[in-house]
């Protein structure tokens, strides 16, 4: 939570980890640069984290400064952030820790706001303001929190302002704290040298903007934002129609407005996470996967399979391509080329039963190509998640020219890394 953004976070945005603050954009994360065919054969390895942290939101990055992808994991519960170092083979232990936030972290993106080369990382939470802390000479430093109406969900992070500087802005979606707000989509960039936030995109993100995700498209930056609304539910606890809209920058200021080609649609069901990628096809299209969680019979307790459904966009606006069911509980997606096929897979975890906890969730790996979707495509990887996270990294950890993905279990305190099985 795809094809050109400047963050480092390794989510379903597909233009990866570039150098910090540069405009010059380093190979996409999830594309395969091996020279040879992978086996579609994926294995779990489990890294563990603070008992009952619940890890959240993991983005990849070169935080110890010794050319190796580490990992940061943002903890809902302890309110932190955990560094995990690469050993250099692909291998991960634990290295540092940041201090602990102000409210719970939800999210968590990774860039270089300040464009001094030193990483900094973003969360959100339930309180109404963006915390951020930055890294530099492995400590980590608390920033002055940039105040927002509500507290959010989501963030994502890309050049979306028009202008020279070539550094990026964050985006958050905020609201969905209580059933009368409405939810906003707020963009955060420098304001006479501070950083502040913008007007949000009233009334265009939905009341509740759950998942938010960069995209680069021919006109420039745009920002997809799904309206996942829990208190939308029918007298028979069925989630209402819900939609995903495309929103760019409205000239050079920190604003939002709809693209003339927003919504995608208008029928979704809980629209929980977004990836970007060309799952079908090799050809220069976009491509977008939406999951819905599908909720029936309350907030969280739904026990209907998920759904997965990619839309293309065109010149006009977006056309169905292909759905399918996927486990119960949808809540993260990323795009990589896993078995170098050059189609994009699609990692999502899914968090199977949330109320009560318990271990049920299934990482799913669905594999692209022109028969996406279809039960031969889609293997389980890792079938006792107990819930899954928000955002999932992406990266080549062990340097063999592959993709890898790295996804949080909340209720296990651990992050698993997928690789293929030589």
């Amino acid at each position: 939570m795809t094809t050109t953004t400047t963050t480092e976070s390794g989510t379903s945005e597909t233009d990866g980890p570039r150098p910090l603050c540069s405009p010059v954009r380093a190979p996409d994360p999830g594309v395969c640069t091996a020279r040879r065919s992978v086996p579609r054969a994926l294995a779990a390895a489990p890294y563990p984290l603070p008992e009952q942290s619940n890890p959240t939101a993991v983005t990849v990055g070169d935080y110890v400064g010794d050319g190796a992808l580490d990992l940061a994991v943002g903890l809902h519960t302890t309110q932190t952030i955990n560094i995990l170092e690469n050993t250099g083979n692909g291998e991960f232990v634990d290295a540092m820790q940041s201090d602990v936030f102000g409210h719970l972290v939800v999210d968590l993106v990774a860039t270089d706001l300040e464009c001094d080369g030193e990483h900094e990382f973003f969360v959100v939470g339930y309180g109404p303001e963006v915390e951020w802390v930055r890294l530099s000479g492995g400590d980590f430093s608390a920033q002055t929190p940039i105040v927002v109406p509500e507290g959010g969900y989501s963030l994502a992070v890309g050049d979306l302002i028009p202008d020279e500087d070539n550094s990026p802005e964050i985006v958050v979606a905020v609201g969905h704290v209580t059933e009368d707000v409405v939810g906003s989509v707020q963009v955060i960039g420098r304001v006479d040298g501070e950083l502040a936030s913008g007007a949000g995109a009233m009334g265009y993100a939905g009341r509740s903007p759950w998942e938010i995700t960069m995209l680069q498209t021919d006109q420039g930056a745009r920002v997809l934002v799904a309206d996942s609304d829990w208190f939308d539910l029918d007298e028979v606890g069925v989630a209402g129609d819900q939609h995903v809209s495309l929103l760019q920058a409205s000239g050079d200021a920190l604003g939002l407005v709809p693209d003339d080609r927003s919504p995608i649609a208008m029928d979704f069901q809980n629209p929980y996470a977004i990836a970007v990628g060309n799952f079908t096809t090799t050809n220069d299209v976009v491509q977008i996967a939406v999951a819905e969680k599908l909720v029936v019979g309350g907030v969280e307790d739904s026990i209907t399979p998920g759904r997965v459904r990619v839309f293309e966009l065109g010149d006009s606006g977006f056309a169905p391509v292909t759905s399918f069911d996927v486990e119960v509980g949808p809540r993260a997606l990323a795009a990589a080329d896993l078995d170098c096929d050059g189609y994009s897979d699609l990692v999502i975890s899914n968090s199977g039963l949330a109320a009560p906890a318990s271990p049920g969730g299934v990482l799913q790996v669905a594999y692209g190509g022109g028969d996406f979707g279809s039960p031969s495509t889609i293997e389980s990887v890792f079938t006792g998640l107990q819930g899954g996270g928000t955002r999932i990294g992406v990266g080549d950890f062990d340097g063999d020219g592959v993709p890898s993905a790295a996804v949080a279990d909340w209720g296990g305190a651990r992050v698993f890394v997928i690789d293929h099985v030589p």
